[in-house]
C-alpha cells in the first residue's frame, strides 16, 4: 500500500523507531483513540456543548481516520509506516483542538487536559521532534481558539489560559521526551555496545535481549538472505506468519530493518559466527590494497555446511567464491549496518543516491548477494566491521 510521504520537520537529535515498533504503536493507539471517542461521547451527553453537531461529525471523522490508519498500517510497507504514523498524529491534535474549541465555554480552559495524550502520543511516534511539533502546534491553536472567541464576541481572550496551559504541555512534553531519551529499552541500536561478547548463548543478549526459538530460526535465514517468502517455504509457515516473526524480532531488537537486525544481532552475541552464513578459514584485510578479500575453505565447500550453519540457498559454486569489499563498500554497509537509508549514506558520504545504488550494485554482482542483510553477515565474518578502513 502506498501512501504519500509526509514532510516533517524533523530535528534528528534522538533518532527514529524501529518500523516494526511504529506499526505495533499505530495499532496501539488506534485501540484507545476508540476508547477515547466514547469517552467523548459521554462527555457530549454529560455536558452538551452548544455545538452538538460539530461534536458527533468530530467524532464521526476521528472514527472514519482511526479505521483507516488500523487498516493500513497492517499492510503498508515499511517505507509508509512512519507516514501514516505521522499523519494520524498530525490529525489527532488537529481533532483534539477542534474538540477544544468545542468545550471553549467551560471556565479556566480545563478542557485543555485532553490535549495531554496527544503530547505522549507524538513522543511515542516521533521522540522529541514529535514532543516539540505537538507543543507548537497546542500553542498555536489554543491561542487561535482564545482569539476567536475574543473576535465574535464569546468571551473575552484569556492570556493565562493560554500561558498556563502552554506551559503545562511543555512540561509534559519535556518529560515525556527526557525519559524517551534515557530509557535504556528505547535508545537508537546505534548505541548498543559493540562487539561480540564472550560466553553468550544463541537466543540471550548480554542486555537481557531474548528471542523464542522461532525467531532465532527466522533471524538465521535472514542473515543467510532469505526473503519472506523463503523463509515462510523453509520453516513450513505462512508469509503472513513469518512478516510477524520479522516485525517482532525488529522491535525486540529495537532496529529498523533486516540488515541492521543482522548487525545488531551479531554484536550481542545472538548470532554466531557460523549463523552469518558460510564460514571463511582465513581472512585477509588488505588496507592498502583497493578492497578486502576472504577466501573460502581450501577445496571449497563440501556437499555439507559445517555443523550449525545453514545450508546455502544458492547454487553449490557459489562457496568458492572470494568476498571483495572495496574501500568505499565498506563503508557503505557499515552505514547500512547502523540502520541508513540509501538517503543518509548519499547524505554521509557526500555521494549521490545513484552513486550509492550503483556502489550496492556492484557488490552484489560480485559476490551474489540477494539481500543487504546477506552482504552485512558477510561483511561481518570479514572482520571488517571492528575497524572502519582506510581511505
Amino acid at each position: 500500500m502506498m501512501v504519500t510521504p509526509v514532510w516533517w520537520p524533523g530535528f534528528r537529535r534522538a533518532g527514529r523507531r524501529p518500523i516494526a515498533l511504529l506499526r505495533q504503536l499505530v495499532i496501539i493507539g488506534g485501540i484507545l483513540r476508540w476508547i477515547g471517542l466514547v469517552v467523548a461521547g459521554v462527555i457530549g451527553l454529560v455536558a452538551p456543548p452548544k455545538a452538538s453537531l460539530a461534536l458527533v461529525l468530530l467524532i464521526l471523522a476521528v472514527a472514519v481516520y482511526n479505521s483507516w490508519a488500523m487498516l493500513a498500517v497492517r499492510n503498508a510497507r515499511d517505507g509508509s509506516v512512519l507516514g501514516i504514523a505521522r499523519t494520524v498524529t498530525f490529525l489527532d491534535q488537529i481533532s483534539c483542538l477542534v474538540f477544544l474549541a468545542i468545550f471553549s465555554h467551560l471556565a479556566g480552559g480545563s478542557q485543555s487536559a485532553f490535549y495531554v495524550p496527544v503530547v505522549i502520543e507524538a513522543v511515542a511516534i516521533d521522540r522529541l521532534d514529535g514532543a516539540i511539533v505537538a507543543v507548537a502546534i497546542f500553542v498555536l491553536g489554543v491561542t487561535a481558539i482564545q482569539a476567536d472567541g475574543a473576535i465574535l464576541g464569546h468571551q473575552p481572550f484569556d492570556w493565562t489560559v493560554v500561558l498556563v496551559w502552554s506551559l503545562i504541555m511543555l512540561v509534559v512534553g519535556a518529560a515525556m521526551a527526557a525519559i524517551d531519551l534515557i530509557s535504556p529499552g528505547l535508545v537508537p541500536s546505534a548505541e548498543t555496545p559493540a562487539g561480540p561478547v564472550s560466553g553468550v548463548s544463541a537466543g540471550v543478549g548480554p542486555i537481557g535481549v531474548r528471542l523464542p526459538a522461532r525467531e532465532q530460526e527466522v533471524l538465521r535465514l535472514i542473515a543467510a538472505g532469505y526473503s519472506n517468502a523463503m523463509i515462510a517455504e523453509r520453516l513450513h509457515l505462512s508469509e503472513t506468519t513469518v512478516k510477524t516473526y520479522v516485525e517482532n524480532l525488529l522491535a525486540r531488537l529495537s532496529v529498523r530493518n533486516r540488515a541492521e537486525a543482522v548487525a545488531v544481532a551479531s554484536r550481542l552475541g545472538l548470532l554466531s559466527s557460523l549463523e552469518l552464513g558460510p564460514v571463511a578459514s582465513s581472512v585477509f584485510l588488505r588496507r592498502s590494497a583497493p578492497a578486502v578479500t576472504v577466501f573460502p575453505p581450501f577445496g571449497g565447500w563440501t556437499s555439507q555446511p559445517p555443523p550449525g550453519s545453514l545450508q546455502p540457498r544458492l547454487r553449490s559454486n557459489r562457496m568458492t567464491m572470494s568476498t571483495h569489499f572495496t574501500p568505499r563498500q565498506l563503508e557503505i554497509l557499515d552505514l547500512i549496518a547502523s540502520g541508513k537509508t540509501d538517503k543518509d549514506i548519499a547524505f554521509r558520504l557526500q555521494v549521490s543516491r545513484r552513486t550509492v545504488a550503483a556502489h550496492l550494485q556492484r557488490l552484489y554482482l560480485a559476490n551474489g548477494f540477494h539481500t543487504r542483510a546477506e552482504a552485512v553477515a558477510a561483511w561481518l565474518r570479514t572482520g571488517a566491521a571492528d575497524e572502519p578502513p582506510d581511505v
